[in-house]
């Protein structure tokens, strides 16, 4: 379904820097910085396929904690497919392309950027829209229909996400054999979202999945309890509100320096508190998430490597994700994983040197010894050959500060900084932000909390 023009126009947003940024702090635009990113890219992808596991001394949060992430990187932002983005043939319900991997080195938000403006295929802000696309009215593809979906209650229609059903198969222990709407909405085989990248990994598409139940339940509650007004709009608001509450009390808390989000919480001095809604580039390029990993996935695949396991469509139940194993349950054996991996060919997205962002942040940059740190032989030489050990990309060097400072277990002072800033700053310009509600509560979960466990209890996967 097309989307209007003023919809589409309503929908779209900038990406813009911080601040501005003296020519000097930038990486010179050109074919031989290009051929430097992808040759580091090429390194760093080289050695970090040499170690799969995620269990090493320094991971130190919930393995489902970087795929949450990568669902929040998407909720908040999607480059235009005008700008000269690479895209693969699927689209998205609300206009955006798709994309399973990061943007190629030299495209995208990389070195070509002063030459094209590239819009924001989202409105700029935490609002789920990745799940929700425009709506039951503007986009009916993603919500249930049939009568038979919401029984004898009119207060369920239009109300409901669809959900897909698994295939048979080999079912894990920790679901019960009838078990079949674990899988994301289908036709012909392909995933029916607003964010076709979602369906790109199974462990981001189980987390889609997640909100989709989760809106569900708290619909059909609502329903129950004969709430008077519409019973989508009120689900929708919960749902987010819960969901803002899980990023602004786990997911930053688990990535972030404790000092330096409570700093950014205090006082916000990067993003301005203004209505003029933007994406920071500085954050866009920094591709917190996706590591090359292999998980105890459930009893059923006890050793996978999520980013080649097989996207089945539909997806067996034998591929039905154990959240125990991902999340905080109490549960023996549950994966861990390091704060940050980002993938090799994020780091050329983005002009701006983490070196330029460390000392407008008033932080010490690395040191080239640190930068040469724990790095293979041939990275080592593509950070010489390139000049990258005095001019480093704002990605590798956001990857380096927490390998080196923080031993991987949070994001070192600059990646908290720029994630800290941009995330609250776009929860705040939710329409129902909770943050515009400092007596806000959740009213879901147990004790005036809700995390990410409560929600997937809620939706019935956990």
């Amino acid at each position: 379904m097309q989307p209007t023009s003023r919809v589409e126009e309503r929908a779209r947003t900038p990406y813009r820097h911080l601040f501005a940024h003296d020519p000097n702090a930038l990486l010179p635009a050109g074919e031989r910085t290009t051929q430097a990113l992808r040759t580091l890219a090429d390194s760093l992808a080289e050695s970090r396929a040499e170690s799969t596991s995620p269990c090493e001394s320094s991971a130190d949060i919930p393995a489902g904690m970087t795929y949450l992430g990568r669902f929040i990187d998407h909720d908040v932002h999607c480059p235009s497919c005008d700008s000269g983005f690479e895209r693969s043939e699927a689209r998205s319900v609300i206009g955006g392309g798709t994309r399973g991997d990061s943007l190629p080195v030299g495209g995208g938000l990389g070195i070509d950027l002063p030459d094209k403006e590239v819009r924001n295929e989202r409105r700029g802000a935490l609002e789920l829209e990745s799940i929700y696309g425009r709506g039951p009215k503007g986009s009916p593809e993603l919500y249930e229909n049939p009568p038979a979906a919401w029984g004898s209650d009119p207060r369920l229609e239009g109300a409901l996400l669809r959900v897909g059903r698994n295939a048979p198969s080999a079912v894990p222990d920790h679901i019960m054999e009838e078990t079949r709407e674990r899988d994301l909405p289908r036709e012909d085989g392909r995933a029916i979202l607003a964010d076709q990248r979602n369906a790109a990994e199974l462990l981001v598409a189980q987390t889609h999945l997640a909100l989709l139940r989760f809106h569900n339940a708290v619909a059909r509650r609502l329903a129950i309890e004969r709430y008077p007004g519409s019973v989508f709009e009120a689900a929708r608001t919960m749902v987010r509100q819960h969901f803002q509450w899980i990023v602004l009390h786990e997911y930053l808390p688990a990535v972030c320096r404790a000092d330096v989000l409570h700093e950014v919480r205090q006082s916000r001095a990067l993003y301005p508190d203004d209505e003029a809604r933007f994406i920071p580039l500085e954050f866009a390029s920094l591709c917190l998430h996706g590591a090359r990993a292999t998980y105890n996935y459930n009893s059923v695949h006890p050793s996978v490597d999520v980013l080649t396991a097989p996207l089945h469509a539909p997806l067996p139940q034998s591929w039905i994700v154990d959240w125990r194993r991902f999340h905080d349950f109490e549960h023996e054996g549950t994966n861990r994983a390091a704060t940050l991996r980002p993938r090799a060919n994020a780091i050329g997205r983005g002009l701006i040197t983490g070196q330029a962002i460390a000392e407008r942040l008033g932080h010490a940059p690395l040191t080239p010894c640190e930068l040469r740190a724990n790095a293979s032989t041939n990275e080592r030489d593509a950070l010489e050959a390139g000049g990258f050990l005095e001019r480093t990309p704002l990605a590798y060097f956001v990857l380096k500060e927490a390998e080196v400072r923080e031993g991987g277990r949070t994001l070192g002072r600059v990646g908290s900084t720029l994630v800290a800033e941009s995330l609250i700053a776009l929860l705040l310009r939710a329409e129902d932000s909770i943050l515009r509600e400092p007596a806000w509560k959740p009213t879901l979960g147990s004790g005036n909390d809700f995390r990410m466990r409560d929600m997937l209890q809620l939706a019935g996967v956990a």
